[in-house]
């Protein structure tokens, strides 16, 4: 009876999502072209202005051409992988397939730096990178693993003259038993003072696993000093956690995809800011384009603090410029909008431990001189520049 009652859930879950789906598209339907030029230039400002990226995978930020050397060196079979329709089943799949791949320390140590890289091309100045500690053939331990990781954020850095500052947040997988969860913790425990280890996140297939099971490791890492991230109503079978998310009380959501109207309204009373993972959140619902998702249009009207992230760039073929970009054409942000945006990000979502960290994310987003159009007084349109002056 149970099974049958969270089957009609999720079957209701579902149709509200089309529901909502079909209206967005409606909506979109009415809507007048689009000035092609503002919008090259706003494809133009989202590549420029200083970017913050909190919800980033390490193991699905590989480079494409990385990834296919090493499963080619390692024979890993990925000819079965369709990376051209990626949805919540072909990204585990292609997770299985990284697993095979990402098994020593100086290739994790490779990609890493790599990934480092990829951002900071971005104009990305603040990065939380995020994996689930793991023990590599060859006797290496859950330890060696962090260390490596944080060796090359820092050594990164340095080879951007630390116009990137990185951080770690250590991973918790649902798919894991509770076990291993408090292990995780435990360890990450001994961080606490660390700074580059910023947080502890629940996150991993949303298929699998209880929440309430993770409870007791991600209480451990919070009364610890450490920062949690959820992910959270990824799909409508783990939407029913959402209030025990809520109960529980974490510093950041992700997703969010599958929250009902009242959720969504009380994570903006609560002030949790939400990482939105565009191309991954319309992969996950198959809605074809960001205007189409609900969540996206209901958090803006509520002027919530969201954060735009990549989740994975080498599963979605994306960046953060374009996942900027692709929110801004979906909601008619401008420039100045997303400007705004990103300095609420740096105030208020951010988990780095220092406030010299955070004040320096801070001007480096504020000095971006941004192009403001207004309209003349015989009815054209005028650009202008906005002066910023910032004091060293």
């Amino acid at each position: 009876m149970e099974e049958q009652q969270f089957e009609e859930e999720v079957r209701k879950l579902m149709e509200e999502q089309l529901a909502k789906n079909a209206k967005a598209k409606a909506q979109v339907k009415k809507e007048t072209p689009v000035d092609v030029q503002l919008i090259q230039e706003l494809y133009q400002d989202c590549f420029a202005l200083p970017k913050i990226e909190l919800h980033a995978h390490i193991g699905g930020c590989l480079r494409p051409e990385t990834f296919m050397e090493l499963a080619m060196n390692k024979g890993v079979d990925i000819d079965h992988i369709d990376f051209y329709n990626v949805d919540i089943k072909g990204a585990f799949d292609i997770f299985k397939a990284v697993s095979q791949v990402l098994t020593d320390l100086s290739t994790l140590a490779r990609v890493v730096k790599e990934v480092v890289a990829d951002y900071a091309k971005q104009n990305c100045v603040y990065l939380e990178l995020r994996s689930t500690p793991k023990i590599f053939p060859g006797s290496t331990s859950l330890k060696d693993y962090v260390d490596l990781v944080l060796t090359s954020i820092k050594q990164a850095e340095e080879e951007h003259d630390s116009k990137i500052r990185v951080r770690y947040i250590i991973s918790i997988n649902r798919f894991a038993p509770a076990e291993q969860a408090m292990q995780i913790a435990t360890l990450a425990l001994e961080y606490a003072s660390d700074p580059y280890v910023v947080g502890v996140e629940l996150s991993g297939d949303p298929r699998c696993g209880n929440f309430n099971d993770f409870i007791p490791a991600l209480k451990l890492a919070k009364e610890g000093g450490l920062k949690i991230s959820l992910h959270c109503s990824e799909m409508p079978e783990q939407a029913k956690e959402t209030p025990a998310m809520f109960e529980f009380g974490p510093d950041r959501l992700g997703h969010c995809i599958f929250m009902t109207t009242e959720e969504i309204k009380e994570t903006a009373a609560r002030e949790i800011p939400v990482e939105l993972c565009v191309s991954s959140n319309v992969a996950t619902t198959q809605c074809g384009v960001p205007a189409l998702l609900p969540h996206l249009h209901e958090f803006y009207s509520l002027n919530h603090n969201l954060v735009i992230c990549c989740d994975d760039t080498m599963l979605f073929g994306t960046n953060i410029s374009l996942e900027m970009f692709e929110f801004a054409k979906a909601v008619k942000a401008t420039t100045q909008d997303l400007k705004s945006l990103l300095l609420r990000n740096a105030e208020k979502a951010i988990f780095a431990k220092d406030d010299e960290t955070r004040e320096w994310v801070k001007q480096q987003v504020a000095k971006f001189p941004v192009r403001g159009v207004s309209t003349a007084s015989d009815g054209t349109l005028v650009q202008e520049c906005e002066a910023v002056v910032v004091t060293e």
